[in-house]
């Protein structure tokens, strides 16, 4: 089954971060996640931001990184 030309369009027109919402509703819908992988991300995410806070994590541009995916 192939997408309507109309709605692969609309998809391509996004903005950047509407583009990624919608790629996390499309996942969640197929593959709705646990408790345990949410309090791992939760984990992750917590190491990450103290790591940034004491300067031990690397940093690009925002713009350097949205450059990557870029159409």
């Amino acid at each position: 089954m192939s997408l309507p030309a109309s709605l692969h369009a609309q998809a391509l027109n996004l903005q950047t971060m509407e583009k990624l919402r919608l790629i996390d509703d499309l996942l969640a819908s197929i593959s709705p996640t646990s408790s345990k992988i949410d309090q791992a991300w939760q984990q992750e995410t917590e190491e990450r931001t103290h790591a940034f806070e004491q300067g031990q994590l690397a940093t690009k541009p925002m713009e350097e990184v949205l450059k990557k995916y870029a159409n």
